[in-house]
């Protein structure tokens, strides 16, 4: 094997040798850049070459990457053929060549190998592949490629243009063509000469454009006439245009201009359309101009928040509702059903919120999840197709949390103990932050009770005593408790000693706030107590001036009331009162708070003075800088004539409607407009007049009631607007039928100023027929239904929405002589469901206004039931007594303290209300007029709180129920007639004030009737006092207290609608009970009668069995002498009988 070896390392290094000159030969034709690349690929070749050979080398040998071997090396021929040396070619015959001199194998071109029996390549193609040597070369021999000319390297596949890499673009052909063989490019469009190093003129793409976005109703052209050619060429026109997501969607055209429609473009969505020009002559393309377009399918719709963008809430205010409205919809060729688009909301910045939409896309904000100041901001949009928002508007919500509400009592206060109560709130329900009580003493407290107060801090408790050893001291101190919550801090303090001098307790504040504005009462209400001796007076004083007139009693009063319009807005205030019993002891306490700065008053103004009412829009324009503070807004309407209420036509930014309706008389409306904070509710306004044009009463008002529903009410969801619509309407409708400027007598003869209208015609006018008199009544019937359904769905009622709706049902029944039956009913549903939502709202305090429209509203009501004379509207009467008594609990929420009960008297019923300190009501006396009342004798609240308020209503309604009608006394086995003998009945009701009706005493309520005009035969020891309730059931749970000749006491053991019943005294004539007689009478009248009915019946029975036996007898003998004619016949015929019978003769058949 070693042997083997030695032999061949001569042949080895010869064939190395001779390897190295041939690559030294190869270089000489190959350019400089190459030649790097072909030294570094020799050891390659070799080791290749080696293989082919199956030349074995020792692998202990190493040999250096500068030795080389080549065996069996080929030289080209000038045939085309290869020699291959080494070989006996005698032994083995050439496969495919000759053999040269008996000693090697010359190959044919293509073959290689010592007996040519292997396919030449080159770099592992054949030689014969179209891509050998990358089609630029020749493979010579086994991975020698011989180039073309131009080309280089190993494969043949460098070249270069102007002396640059074909590869390197940026700057073969001067960076402006491709180098696509040596020295030849291929110029871009524009320019031109062997490398490309001109330049053309090219034409330049112009569009001219107004709109980019198209649909059905608005087709838009893209012009492109204004391209500019080159050298004055004539071009073509290349339009595409192609889907920006939908990529397979591409349409080309070729004309001047493109006209874009719907029909042509039925893909909705985006589109970049690009237009190139070509020079016609040259070719030379312009760089194109490309532009982004848009099918909306149908005109798109604009979307906004209704009202202010930027919104302030408490956080007390939530769940509320956010509202859009959708505008610029077109309907002259799109239909409403054509229109599909979708609206949805997302929260773009702030804390997580629970938020939903309702079913008109509205936003409503069910829970906030955080407390205090948060910003959120909401975005409302119609989705595009690409996912984005076509169009949207966004909401920025600024919430905070009230203040909190803290307050120090002390009672029951000795030289020994006092005790101590805290009244602690926070409004915000979401805040769970703990809160921090710090107790503390001006001058300082003692260590005992400083201990204490700390204990009962950390604790938080809201009751406790102190102690003559806790606190240690006979002197007067301060005693502060603050209240730490977040960024909210509470104090309340109260001036204490323990002694028997006498001592202040705070028991009321209205309003609550400690910031009020100038339009509210202020009302401050104290507990004073002396242990030892009575409270002698009272000095009220206003930062440090003596209040004297502010109070009826100001020297006895614990209250004390002063309208806040009197004080400086933007000031601070400090209220006193000082107290001194009769031995001449003093205590006072003290009251700070603040009144709101009123807003700037804007510079606004009402744009028309003059317009037809229910047509003509009122706007108004205010200077662009008054509303640039977050928290102002405004709020604009009319005044109702009769009450001043504020009819809202725009609310903090959210505009109702701007239409109005009629005046009541003349032709003038007055209208308001405020400048409201929203945060403190401070405000100042302004009023102005003007003048409201009649309808033309040619008109058909049916028609117009159609009109005005359709024009206002076609917006689902803004139940603001369709509040105002309907109640608008109603009062157009009553105003219009009942204006007393309406002169023209149309279907009618006038006489002294009233016109009698002919038959079949109605009105003050005799403009309108009964029919159309009936399908108006169907319309109020309609618009009843329409406010209560916009109450209902109201997400966040407020004062302003009851004002709308309590102006409808005044003019309902305003002129209750020409409404229905159906009508009263649907406003009394339509009352009862206000006053229900409205008491849900604790927020809601009725002002006076409300309470003079509610009571004219119910007073319209009973002078209805009245005209009608109680006939046919039981069902009515008793739903609005039941509403009166409902409404009277609402209104008390606007009582204050010590002033005057308040009054309201109808024909048929009168309310009495009024708030009294819950130590002051004992004895009492309610003056119900007609020598009627209702007295107060006793402790009528023993388990109430001692400091509580009372707030009482009461209600007298006329007997219209005639309720002696529905009941009956029995006595000794005879029914004994009553009668009411009470000029009205008095039902008594009390308010929430920490006052239930479980807690009243029943025996100390006294209610006195009057015994007038009653006959001598009135019998005085048979009067019941008794009450009946909603359904008119009589109880008989009263008892006669006491009785002067004129008047009647009685108690009762329930709240009812109390009344007195009599009857009349028994004689010693006797008399007949006529209607006992008549009763008797008619039994037996009934009774002869029936007896003779039932023989008349036996009469006929008997006669009808005769008649059936004589009938039967006639017949049997009719047969008899048939059958004797038949046999007679027979016989004579000489026919035999049946049954082998003989014949008969004549005489015997006649005699049988």
């Amino acid at each position: 094997m070693k042997s083997s070896q030695l032999t061949i390392k001569p042949f080895l290094f010869i064939i190395i040798a001779c390897l190295v000159l041939l690559l030294n030969l190869e270089t000489t034709f190959t350019s400089s850049t190459d030649k790097t690349l072909q030294t570094n690929d020799i050891s390659s070749r070799i080791n290749k070459i080696l293989h082919s050979e199956r030349l074995v080398q020792n692998t202990n040998d190493s040999i250096s990457s500068n030795e080389t071997s080549v065996v069996n090396s080929t030289i080209p021929t000038s045939n085309n053929q290869t020699i291959q040396s080494s070989t006996n070619c005698l032994t083995f015959p050439c496969w495919n060549g000759n053999c040269v001199e008996n000693e090697s194998c010359s190959c044919f071109y293509g073959w290689v190998g010592t007996y040519c029996n292997s396919t030449l390549t080159c770099y592992g193609k054949s030689y014969n592949n179209p891509t050998v040597c990358s089609g630029f070369g020749k493979c010579n021999s086994p991975n020698n490629c011989l180039c073309n000319e131009g080309y280089s390297g190993y494969t043949c596949k460098y070249y270069y243009c102007n002396s640059t890499l074909y590869s390197n673009t940026s700057y073969v052909c001067n960076g402006r063509g491709s180098c696509l063989q040596p020295d030849k490019c291929q110029c871009k469009n524009g320019y031109n000469g062997t490398f490309c190093e001109f330049e053309q003129q090219r034409p330049i793409a112009m569009l001219s454009y107004t709109l980019t976005e198209f649909h059905k109703c608005q087709p838009i052209v893209i012009n492109g006439e204004m391209s500019t050619p080159s050298y004055g060429n004539p071009f073509i026109y290349i339009w595409t245009i192609q889907h920006k997501t939908k990529t397979s969607y591409v349409k080309q055209y070729s004309t001047p201009f493109l006209n874009l429609t719907t029909t042509e473009v039925t893909v909705y969505g985006s589109f970049d359309l690009t237009l190139t020009v070509k020079d016609a002559i040259t070719g030379v393309l312009s760089i194109p101009k490309t532009i982004t377009v848009v099918n909306l399918g149908f005109p798109p719709p604009a979307i906004e928040i209704v009202g202010k963008n930027n919104r302030t809430l408490a956080t007390t205010d939530v769940p509320t509702i956010f509202r859009k409205q959708i505008t610029n919809l077109d309907y002259s060729c799109v239909a409403k059903q054509e229109y599909n688009f979708t609206i949805s909301w997302k929260q773009i910045y702030g804390p997580f919120v629970d938020f939903t939409t309702d079913t008109y896309s509205n936003l409503q904000i069910n829970r906030l999840y955080s407390y205090g100041n948060q910003k959120y901001v909401f975005r409302v949009g119609t989705p595009a197709f690409d996912g984005s928002f076509y169009f949207y508007d966004d909401l920025e919500i600024t919430t905070y949390s009230p203040e909190l509400q803290l307050r120090v009592i002390q009672y029951l206060v000795s030289a020994t103990t006092a005790h101590i109560e805290v009244e602690y709130y926070d409004p915000d329900m979401l805040n769970t932050q703990s809160s921090t009580w710090t107790w503390s003493c001006d001058p300082a407290c003692s260590t005992t009770l400083q201990t204490a107060l700390n204990s009962y801090g950390k604790t938080q408790s809201t009751s406790f005593d102190l102690t003559k050893d806790i606190v240690l001291t006979s002197s007067s101190f301060i005693l502060t408790l603050m209240v730490v919550k977040g960024s909210r801090t509470a104090t309340s303090s109260i001036e204490m000693v323990l002694s028997d001098k006498p001592v202040i307790s705070v028991i009321d504040t209205v309003p609550k706030r400690t910031t009020i504005t100038t339009d509210e009462a202020f009302v401050y209400q104290i507990y004073s107590q002396s242990m030892l001796d009575t409270i002698s007076s009272r000095k009220w004083s206003l930062n440090g001036v003596e209040l004297s007139d502010q109070s009826s009693t100001p020297s006895t009063s614990d209250f004390v009331i002063f309208p806040a319009y009197s004080l400086t807005d933007g000031t601070d205030n400090m209220l006193a009162v000082t107290i001194a019993d009769s031995s001449g002891r003093l205590a006072t306490t003290s009251y700070s708070f603040k009144v709101a700065k009123n807003p700037t008053l804007c510079s606004c103004q009402i744009q028309q003075s003059t317009g037809i009412f229910m047509e003509t829009k009122f706007s108004y324009v205010c200077d662009s800088s008054c509303l640039k503070n977050q928290t102002l807004d405004i709020v604009y309407g009319f005044l109702e004539e009769r009450t001043f209420t504020k009819i809202p036509l725009s609310v903090l930014g959210e505009t109702y409607s701007a239409v109005l309706p009629p005046p009541y008389a003349g032709n003038e409306l007055s209208l308001f407009l405020d400048v409201v904070n929203t945060k403190t509710m401070a405000k100042i306004g302004i009023t102005s007049k003007v003048t409201i044009l009649p309808m033309s009463f040619e008109k058909n008002i049916l028609e117009k009631v159609s009109f005005w529903t359709d024009l206002y009410s076609n917006s689902e969801g803004n139940w603001n607007l369709n509040l105002y619509t309907a109640s608008a309407i109603v009062r157009s409708i009553s105003a219009n039928m009942n204006n007393p400027n309406r002169t023209t007598c149309m279907n009618g003869v006038v006489s002294e100023g009233v016109c009698t209208c002919i038959e079949g015609y109605y009105g003050s006018d005799c403009s309108m027929k009964i029919a159309d008199f009936k399908e108006l009544q169907d319309n109020l019937v309609s618009l009843m239904s329409d406010l209560k359904t916009a109450l209902i769905m109201h997400p966040d009622p407020n004062i302003y929405h009851l004002h709308l709706i309590l102006v409808a049902i005044d003019s309902m029944l305003r002129d209750y002589t020409s409404v229905a039956t159906s009508v009263v009913s649907n406003t009394i549903s339509l009352l009862d469901k206000t006053l229900t939502r409205m008491t849900e709202t604790q927020e809601i305090i009725p002002s006076k206004n409300v309470q003079l429209l509610i009571h004219y509203s119910l007073e319209s009501m009973f002078k209805y039931f009245e005209w009608r004379s109680f006939r046919g509207e039981e069902d009515n009467m008793i739903s609005a007594v039941a509403l009166a008594k409902k409404s009277s609990r609402f209104l008390m929420r606007n009582k204050i303290i010590g002033t005057d009960p308040s009054q309201f008297i109808s024909t048929t019923f009168r309310l009495v209300s009024a708030k009294v300190p819950r130590l002051q009501y004992k004895g009492i006396k309610i003056d119900l007029g007609e020598d009627s009342s209702v007295s107060f004798i006793g402790d009528v609240f023993p388990k109430a709180f001692s400091k509580s308020n009372i707030v009482y209503s009461v209600l007298t309604t006329k007997d219209i129920f005639k309720i002696a009608d529905r009941m009956t006394i029995t006595e000794s086995g005879f029914i004994i007639t009553p009668y009411v003998i009470s000029p009205f009945s008095i039902s008594l009701d009390f308010g929430e004030d920490n006052i239930n009706n479980n807690m009243v005493d029943y025996s100390t309520i006294v209610y006195t009737f009057p015994l007038r005009n009653i006959s001598d035969s009135f019998n005085y020891s048979k009067t019941y006092c008794a009450y009946y309730d909603q359904a008119l059931k009589v109880v008989f749970g009263c008892s006669v207290k006491a009785y002067t000749g004129t008047s009647i006491s009685c108690t009762c053991n329930k709240l009812g609608n109390v009344i007195l019943i009599g009857q009349m005294k028994a004689t010693t004539t006797y008399s007949f009970d006529w209607t006992l007689l008549g009763v008797v009478a008619i039994t037996i009248v009934g009774a002869i009668l029936l007896v003779c009915c039932c023989i008349i019946v036996i009469i006929l029975i008997v006669i009808a069995v005769y008649c059936r036996k004589r009938y039967r007898v006639e017949d049997e003998k009719s047969q008899k002498i048939k059958v004797a004619e038949t046999r007679y016949a027979r016989s004579m015929m000489n026919i035999p009988l049946a049954n082998g019978q003989s014949t008969y003769s004549m005489a015997a058949a006649a005699n049988y």
